[in-house]
Protein backbone atom coordinates (compact mmCIF):
# COMPACT_ATOMS: atom_id res chain seq x y z
CA UNK A 1 0.00 0.00 0.00
CA UNK A 2 2.79 2.21 1.08
CA UNK A 3 4.33 1.57 -2.69
CA UNK A 4 1.56 2.90 -4.25
CA UNK A 5 0.57 5.65 -2.42
CA UNK A 6 4.25 6.87 -3.49
CA UNK A 7 4.22 6.05 -6.62
CA UNK A 8 0.79 8.10 -7.11
CA UNK A 9 2.49 11.08 -5.65
CA UNK A 10 5.34 10.82 -8.05
CA UNK A 11 2.78 10.54 -10.84
CA UNK A 12 0.98 13.76 -9.82
CA UNK A 13 4.43 15.38 -9.19
CA UNK A 14 5.63 14.27 -13.05
CA UNK A 15 2.03 15.77 -14.37
CA UNK A 16 3.13 19.13 -12.50
CA UNK A 17 6.29 18.99 -14.14
CA UNK A 18 5.11 18.16 -17.27
CA UNK A 19 2.23 21.26 -16.96
CA UNK A 20 4.80 23.93 -16.27
CA UNK A 21 4.61 26.61 -18.74
CA UNK A 22 8.25 28.37 -18.08
CA UNK A 23 10.57 27.94 -21.14
CA UNK A 24 12.93 25.15 -20.54
CA UNK A 25 16.30 25.64 -21.06
CA UNK A 26 18.77 22.73 -22.51
CA UNK A 27 16.33 22.11 -25.58
CA UNK A 28 17.48 19.35 -28.05
CA UNK A 29 17.44 20.78 -31.31
CA UNK A 30 18.83 17.66 -33.22
CA UNK A 31 18.45 14.26 -32.83
CA UNK A 32 19.08 10.58 -35.18
CA UNK A 33 19.71 7.35 -34.85
CA UNK A 34 19.01 5.24 -37.24
CA UNK A 35 16.49 2.00 -35.84
CA UNK A 36 14.05 3.10 -38.11
CA UNK A 37 16.27 3.10 -41.42
CA UNK A 38 16.60 0.16 -43.78
CA UNK A 39 19.82 -2.03 -43.29
CA UNK A 40 22.65 -1.33 -46.48
CA UNK A 41 21.29 2.50 -46.88
CA UNK A 42 23.51 5.26 -47.20
CA UNK A 43 22.25 7.93 -44.46
CA UNK A 44 22.08 11.53 -45.69
CA UNK A 45 23.72 10.26 -49.39
CA UNK A 46 26.84 9.94 -47.17
CA UNK A 47 29.43 6.77 -47.75
CA UNK A 48 28.03 6.06 -44.35
CA UNK A 49 26.09 2.75 -44.46
CA UNK A 50 23.68 1.63 -42.00
CA UNK A 51 24.43 -1.56 -40.93
CA UNK A 52 22.95 -3.23 -37.62
CA UNK A 53 25.03 -3.70 -34.71
CA UNK A 54 25.75 -6.83 -32.54
CA UNK A 55 25.07 -5.38 -29.16
CA UNK A 56 22.44 -4.41 -28.24
CA UNK A 57 20.16 -6.72 -31.11
CA UNK A 58 18.31 -4.68 -33.13
CA UNK A 59 20.36 -1.34 -32.90
CA UNK A 60 21.54 0.19 -36.33
CA UNK A 61 24.31 1.89 -36.72
CA UNK A 62 26.35 3.92 -39.42
CA UNK A 63 29.54 2.36 -40.78
CA UNK A 64 31.83 4.99 -42.51
CA UNK A 65 34.64 3.42 -44.55
CA UNK A 66 37.55 5.18 -44.98
CA UNK A 67 40.19 4.30 -47.97
CA UNK A 68 43.25 5.57 -47.85
CA UNK A 69 44.86 6.98 -51.24
CA UNK A 70 47.90 8.39 -50.07
CA UNK A 71 47.98 9.84 -46.43
CA UNK A 72 44.24 10.76 -47.18
CA UNK A 73 40.68 9.55 -47.45
CA UNK A 74 38.09 10.47 -49.21
CA UNK A 75 35.87 13.06 -47.59
CA UNK A 76 32.16 12.48 -46.69
CA UNK A 77 30.28 16.12 -45.70
CA UNK A 78 26.54 17.17 -45.11
CA UNK A 79 25.68 20.58 -43.03
CA UNK A 80 22.15 20.43 -41.39
CA UNK A 81 21.13 23.88 -40.27
CA UNK A 82 19.88 24.50 -35.99
CA UNK A 83 18.38 27.50 -34.63
CA UNK A 84 20.49 29.96 -33.97
CA UNK A 85 22.72 29.52 -29.95
CA UNK A 86 25.43 30.80 -28.40
CA UNK A 87 26.38 27.46 -27.12
CA UNK A 88 25.90 24.11 -28.04
CA UNK A 89 26.89 20.36 -27.17
CA UNK A 90 26.85 18.26 -29.90
CA UNK A 91 27.24 14.55 -28.94
CA UNK A 92 27.70 10.96 -30.42
CA UNK A 93 28.78 7.37 -30.34
CA UNK A 94 31.73 6.14 -31.76
CA UNK A 95 33.61 3.16 -32.62
CA UNK A 96 36.79 2.59 -33.89
CA UNK A 97 37.13 -0.71 -35.59
CA UNK A 98 39.72 -3.44 -34.70
CA UNK A 99 42.90 -2.17 -36.84
CA UNK A 100 42.11 0.91 -36.50
CA UNK A 101 45.83 2.64 -36.86
CA UNK A 102 45.58 5.12 -39.62
CA UNK A 103 49.07 7.33 -39.91
CA UNK A 104 46.87 10.94 -40.01
CA UNK A 105 44.26 11.75 -38.02
CA UNK A 106 40.84 11.77 -38.89
CA UNK A 107 37.66 15.10 -38.40
CA UNK A 108 34.71 13.68 -36.92
CA UNK A 109 31.85 15.92 -36.90
CA UNK A 110 31.26 19.52 -35.06
CA UNK A 111 29.68 22.91 -35.11
CA UNK A 112 29.76 25.90 -37.12
CA UNK A 113 27.84 28.96 -38.15
CA UNK A 114 25.87 28.92 -41.53
CA UNK A 115 29.18 30.49 -43.11
CA UNK A 116 31.80 28.18 -41.73
CA UNK A 117 35.01 28.21 -42.36
CA UNK A 118 37.09 24.72 -42.59
CA UNK A 119 39.69 23.49 -45.00
CA UNK A 120 42.66 26.36 -44.40
CA UNK A 121 40.09 28.72 -45.94
CA UNK A 122 40.87 32.34 -45.21
CA UNK A 123 39.15 34.25 -42.49
CA UNK A 124 36.09 36.08 -42.44
CA UNK A 125 34.32 38.16 -39.86
CA UNK A 126 31.56 35.61 -39.54
CA UNK A 127 33.71 32.18 -40.33
CA UNK A 128 34.90 29.55 -37.89
CA UNK A 129 33.99 26.03 -36.83
CA UNK A 130 34.90 23.50 -34.27
CA UNK A 131 35.56 19.77 -34.87
CA UNK A 132 36.81 16.24 -32.84
CA UNK A 133 40.00 15.51 -34.28
CA UNK A 134 40.86 12.01 -33.68
CA UNK A 135 44.90 11.30 -33.43
CA UNK A 136 46.83 8.83 -32.13
CA UNK A 137 43.24 7.23 -30.60
CA UNK A 138 43.12 10.28 -28.86
CA UNK A 139 40.43 13.04 -29.12
CA UNK A 140 41.25 17.00 -30.07
CA UNK A 141 39.44 20.23 -30.50
CA UNK A 142 40.61 20.97 -33.99
CA UNK A 143 39.07 24.52 -34.25
CA UNK A 144 39.29 27.94 -36.91
CA UNK A 145 39.14 31.24 -35.35
CA UNK A 146 39.54 35.18 -36.09
CA UNK A 147 43.50 35.23 -34.45
CA UNK A 148 44.70 32.00 -36.18
CA UNK A 149 48.04 32.49 -37.47
CA UNK A 150 47.49 32.88 -41.69
CA UNK A 151 50.71 30.08 -41.78
CA UNK A 152 48.29 27.45 -39.91
CA UNK A 153 44.81 25.93 -41.05
CA UNK A 154 42.92 25.62 -37.52
CA UNK A 155 43.77 25.08 -33.72
CA UNK A 156 44.45 21.35 -32.73
CA UNK A 157 44.26 20.57 -28.50
CA UNK A 158 44.17 17.29 -25.92
CA UNK A 159 44.27 16.69 -22.48
CA UNK A 160 43.84 13.30 -23.36
CA UNK A 161 45.85 10.82 -21.64
CA UNK A 162 44.31 7.34 -22.62
CA UNK A 163 44.18 5.92 -26.23
CA UNK A 164 40.41 4.95 -26.95
CA UNK A 165 40.58 1.17 -27.70
CA UNK A 166 39.43 -0.11 -30.96
CA UNK A 167 36.50 -2.29 -30.98
CA UNK A 168 34.99 -0.70 -27.98
CA UNK A 169 32.27 2.13 -28.02
CA UNK A 170 32.34 5.27 -26.69
CA UNK A 171 30.30 8.68 -25.99
CA UNK A 172 31.88 11.68 -27.39
CA UNK A 173 30.75 15.52 -26.57
CA UNK A 174 31.83 18.84 -28.24
CA UNK A 175 30.76 21.45 -26.77
CA UNK A 176 30.70 25.66 -28.30
CA UNK A 177 29.77 28.78 -26.84
CA UNK A 178 30.64 31.70 -28.82
CA UNK A 179 32.23 35.33 -27.58
CA UNK A 180 29.52 37.46 -26.19
CA UNK A 181 30.32 40.11 -28.75
CA UNK A 182 32.27 40.56 -31.97
CA UNK A 183 34.89 42.48 -29.97
CA UNK A 184 35.19 39.87 -27.14
CA UNK A 185 37.59 36.78 -26.68
CA UNK A 186 35.28 34.49 -24.76
CA UNK A 187 35.02 31.90 -27.03
CA UNK A 188 35.17 28.50 -25.82
CA UNK A 189 35.05 24.73 -27.05
CA UNK A 190 35.58 21.71 -25.05
CA UNK A 191 35.45 18.17 -25.79
CA UNK A 192 34.51 14.86 -23.45
CA UNK A 193 34.77 11.16 -23.86
CA UNK A 194 32.26 9.32 -21.78
CA UNK A 195 31.79 12.45 -19.69
CA UNK A 196 35.18 12.89 -18.49
CA UNK A 197 37.08 16.36 -20.31
CA UNK A 198 39.31 15.69 -22.53
CA UNK A 199 40.31 19.04 -24.64
CA UNK A 200 39.39 22.75 -23.34
CA UNK A 201 39.91 26.22 -24.70
CA UNK A 202 38.77 29.57 -23.57
CA UNK A 203 39.56 32.82 -24.75
CA UNK A 204 38.76 31.82 -28.14
CA UNK A 205 37.41 35.26 -30.48
CA UNK A 206 34.88 32.57 -32.92
CA UNK A 207 33.88 35.27 -34.67
CA UNK A 208 33.69 39.14 -35.97
CA UNK A 209 30.20 40.02 -36.42
CA UNK A 210 26.90 39.92 -34.14
CA UNK A 211 24.76 38.62 -36.53
CA UNK A 212 23.03 35.79 -35.89
CA UNK A 213 24.04 33.70 -38.15
CA UNK A 214 27.78 33.76 -36.73
CA UNK A 215 26.50 32.48 -33.62
CA UNK A 216 25.69 27.94 -33.63
CA UNK A 217 23.51 27.78 -36.14
CA UNK A 218 25.24 24.60 -37.90
CA UNK A 219 25.83 20.63 -37.76
CA UNK A 220 28.84 20.15 -39.76
CA UNK A 221 28.65 16.71 -40.98
CA UNK A 222 32.52 16.02 -41.94
CA UNK A 223 34.27 13.04 -41.56
CA UNK A 224 37.47 11.90 -43.25
CA UNK A 225 41.09 11.18 -42.63
CA UNK A 226 44.20 12.82 -43.31
CA UNK A 227 44.31 16.05 -45.75
CA UNK A 228 43.38 15.65 -49.19
CA UNK A 229 43.23 12.26 -51.62
CA UNK A 230 46.33 11.65 -53.21
CA UNK A 231 47.13 8.41 -55.37
CA UNK A 232 45.60 4.71 -55.23
CA UNK A 233 43.80 3.40 -52.09
CA UNK A 234 46.76 1.88 -50.27
CA UNK A 235 44.40 0.67 -46.90
CA UNK A 236 40.92 0.85 -45.56
CA UNK A 237 39.91 1.71 -42.04
CA UNK A 238 36.42 1.50 -40.76
CA UNK A 239 34.23 3.53 -37.51
CA UNK A 240 30.82 3.35 -36.70
CA UNK A 241 28.55 6.11 -35.45
CA UNK A 242 24.67 6.02 -33.43
CA UNK A 243 22.89 8.40 -31.54
CA UNK A 244 23.96 12.01 -33.08
CA UNK A 245 22.19 14.64 -30.79
CA UNK A 246 22.47 18.73 -30.40
CA UNK A 247 21.36 20.19 -27.01
CA UNK A 248 21.53 24.27 -26.35
CA UNK A 249 24.04 24.62 -23.00
CA UNK A 250 26.73 22.18 -21.71
CA UNK A 251 25.54 18.42 -21.45
CA UNK A 252 28.46 16.10 -21.39
CA UNK A 253 27.21 12.56 -22.75
CA UNK A 254 28.64 10.42 -19.94
CA UNK A 255 28.08 7.03 -21.32
CA UNK A 256 27.24 5.13 -25.00
CA UNK A 257 23.70 4.66 -25.70
CA UNK A 258 20.61 6.46 -26.73
CA UNK A 259 20.07 9.98 -25.58
CA UNK A 260 16.83 11.12 -23.98
CA UNK A 261 15.55 13.77 -26.25
CA UNK A 262 13.70 17.38 -25.33
CA UNK A 263 10.71 16.83 -23.84
CA UNK A 264 9.36 20.15 -24.84
CA UNK A 265 10.73 22.71 -27.90
CA UNK A 266 12.65 25.57 -27.17
CA UNK A 267 9.94 27.62 -26.50
CA UNK A 268 9.14 25.08 -24.02
CA UNK A 269 5.48 24.70 -25.32
CA UNK A 270 5.36 21.27 -27.91
CA UNK A 271 6.44 17.78 -27.52
CA UNK A 272 9.34 17.25 -30.12
CA UNK A 273 8.55 14.70 -32.57
CA UNK A 274 10.13 11.01 -32.16
CA UNK A 275 10.64 11.98 -28.31
CA UNK A 276 10.93 9.19 -25.84
CA UNK A 277 9.43 12.40 -23.44
CA UNK A 278 10.50 9.98 -20.11
CA UNK A 279 12.65 7.16 -19.31
CA UNK A 280 12.52 4.93 -15.96
CA UNK A 281 15.43 3.56 -14.02
CA UNK A 282 15.88 1.75 -11.34
CA UNK A 283 19.56 2.63 -10.66
CA UNK A 284 21.44 2.29 -7.05
CA UNK A 285 18.00 1.37 -5.21
CA UNK A 286 16.27 4.27 -6.47
CA UNK A 287 13.24 4.08 -9.11
CA UNK A 288 14.00 7.23 -11.39
CA UNK A 289 12.58 9.87 -13.72
CA UNK A 290 14.61 10.98 -16.35
CA UNK A 291 12.76 14.33 -17.33
CA UNK A 292 14.40 15.68 -19.97
CA UNK A 293 15.65 19.14 -19.75
CA UNK A 294 14.43 19.12 -16.18
CA UNK A 295 17.10 16.35 -14.58
CA UNK A 296 16.27 13.57 -12.77
CA UNK A 297 13.44 12.96 -10.38
CA UNK A 298 12.22 10.41 -7.91
CA UNK A 299 9.09 9.72 -7.82
CA UNK A 300 8.71 12.39 -4.87
CA UNK A 301 9.76 14.81 -7.11
CA UNK A 302 12.83 15.68 -5.22
CA UNK A 303 15.88 16.45 -7.78
CA UNK A 304 18.64 13.72 -7.99
CA UNK A 305 22.28 15.38 -8.23
CA UNK A 306 23.15 13.90 -11.38
CA UNK A 307 21.98 15.78 -15.08
CA UNK A 308 22.09 15.37 -18.05
CA UNK A 309 22.44 12.33 -20.02
CA UNK A 310 21.55 8.96 -17.88
CA UNK A 311 24.15 6.02 -17.80
CA UNK A 312 22.51 3.16 -20.53
CA UNK A 313 24.11 0.01 -20.56
CA UNK A 314 24.26 -2.06 -23.54
CA UNK A 315 26.91 -1.11 -25.83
Amino acid sequence: MKSLIIFCVGVLNLFHLLGTAQPLTGASVYSENFDNLPSQQLWRNLKLLVVQDAAPPGNKVVRAAYPIQGSASQVMVFNHLIDPEMEYTLSYDILLEKGWNPVEGGKFFGLGPENHTTGCKDKTDEGWSSRIVIRDRKPHIYYYDQRRSDTVCGNRKTEATEAMVPGRWYALSLYVRVNSSASQADGITSAYMDGKRVAHQTGIQFRKSDLPRSMVTKFLAHTFLGGGPNGPVTETFYAQFDNFHIQQGLHPKINPGAPVLSLFDRAGRNPIPQSGLVRREFHSGIFRLHIPEMGQFNLLGKPLKEKGFAPVPGK
